[in-house]
């Protein structure tokens, strides 16, 4: 987290505040990891396959010999938040979660001068802090990616990092926000690199990616792209998470 640090202390926070939001995001990652590793679990799986509208329709996709259904990126979002209100409640009194008295939402109606109702852009997930003393918040993105072209058509596309780093109405105006990849071929490792690789070649503007650095196993596998501003997209630290679930 040390490169997060420095970014948000060049960015004007104070080493208080700074640290306060190290924990926030260490804090909003790990209930992430929990809520998909739980979801995971073989009976809140068979739960979750049974619902209407869990999977998207059937498709053929490469190195798979026959048709597979992709669990659908709304449900699975939808899923995770009963986990993550879970969470809170189970946690100790000195976790950071109460500590900083953080919520979740999904499915949140982005404030916008032009669009509101069933029109409005919708944040994934959004966790906030409700302590005082500090604004904290971190926004999701979630895109499933299936195939190679996924990555650049899905998660880098303007209804994916976009959304995040454009100038007119970002999902958040933190210095932090956050993207989650769903998938449920290959590893982890395989759609880290990637990521890393179609940033490289789709934005000029990028100081940095790179795995981010922490003890903690699961943030460990966390990606970290720090953006430069310039005519189109804002300056702005991206977390990248993947989560691996099951087909149909």
């Amino acid at each position: 987290m040390d490169s997060i640090k420095k970014y948000l202390v060049s960015s004007g926070y104070n080493i208080i505040a700074a640290n306060a939001y190290i924990r926030f995001i260490e804090a909003t990652l790990g209930a992430l990891y929990k809520a998909e590793k739980r979801l995971n679990h073989k009976s809140a799986w068979n739960d979750f396959i049974v619902k209407d509208g869990a999977f998207n329709k059937l498709q053929k996709y490469s190195g798979l010999a026959t048709e597979i259904a992709i669990p659908s990126e709304v449900a699975i979002t939808t899923e995770l938040k009963p986990i993550l209100d879970s969470l809170r409640k189970e946690c100790a009194s000195d976790d950071l979660l109460r500590d900083l008295d953080i919520f979740f939402e999904v499915e949140v109606p982005t404030p916008s001068k032009t669009k509101t109702g069933i029109k409005s852009n919708r944040i994934d997930i959004r966790a906030k802090s409700f302590r005082k003393e500090f604004e904290l918040e971190m926004v999701y993105e979630a895109k499933n990616i299936t195939t190679e072209s996924d990555v650049k058509n899905k998660y880098l596309s303007a209804d994916g990092i976009l959304c995040l780093l454009r100038k007119s109405e970002p999902y958040s105006k933190m210095p932090i926000s956050g993207m989650i990849a769903y998938t449920v071929k290959g590893s982890r490792k395989k759609w880290a690199e990637k990521i890393i690789n179609n940033i490289d070649s789709t934005f000029k503007t990028k100081k940095l990616s790179k795995s981010l650095s922490h003890k903690n196993k699961q943030v460990k596998s966390t990606l970290l792209s720090i953006f430069e501003e310039d005519n189109s997209i804002v300056e702005k630290t991206v977390i990248h998470l993947i989560f691996k679930f099951k087909y149909a």
